[in-house]
């Protein structure tokens, strides 16, 4: 089967996830994500949240990039599969179906960065968790910190499980900020991305 060209393979994911409203980095948010790759030599990732394989398939396409997805979700873990596949990325990206929260990590090794993409209420733990297996000198990346402005305006929002979301979302980056071991940004680009480069 011919590999299908990675841009027309992103191209369509991008617009279908606008259809199926399947949440992916925006444009600008990818742009950065892969400028901090490029400028950090990342050369190991680990991604908490494949969804259809978006950013896994962007950042496996920079030369000498391996990845290491996670996903829970059934469905989206096989989507990943077939276009990991349609990209002929298989030797590029390793897609592990797994709850991150509950899995074994213990066989995963060390990595350069990490890009949590994950349930938003999850930041914290999956930070706890995974954050230990960033080198020093790595950076971890995690998308929605500022979750589609509400994050800066939470009295607008009218549904209680959503403030508590943000809620949680406001301490988690009230916990980073404060950590010593890291050098913690909010940038705004996409929908708020925090990147933590680790002492």
């Amino acid at each position: 089967m011919n590999n299908v060209p990675l841009e027309d393979l992103l191209g369509r994911l991008e617009a279908e996830a606008q259809t199926d409203h399947v949440p992916i980095l925006k444009k600008d948010g990818i742009q950065f994500l892969l400028e901090i790759l490029r400028t950090r030599r990342v050369r190991r990732v680990l991604e908490i949240g494949t969804a259809t394989g978006y950013s896994a398939l962007a950042m496996a396409a920079l030369p000498g990039v391996e990845v290491v997805s996670l996903e829970r979700d059934l469905s989206m873990f096989s989507l990943a599969q077939t276009h990991v596949r349609e990209a002929g990325f298989e030797d590029r990206i390793r897609l592990i179906f797994a709850d991150a929260l509950t899995m074994d990590v213990s066989d995963l090794g060390a990595f350069d960065l990490l890009f949590i993409d994950a349930a938003k209420g999850q930041n914290r733990p999956l930070f706890d968790k995974f954050a230990p297996m960033v080198r020093s000198g790595g950076a971890i990346v995690v998308d929605n910190l500022l979750f589609h402005g509400f994050v800066e305006a939470p009295e607008t929002i009218l549904s209680r499980d959503r403030r508590q979301m943000i809620h949680k979302i406001q301490d988690f980056v009230e916990y980073i900020q404060h950590l010593e071991s890291y050098d913690f940004r909010l940038i705004h680009v996409g929908d708020g991305i925090g990147l933590c480069l680790k002492k």
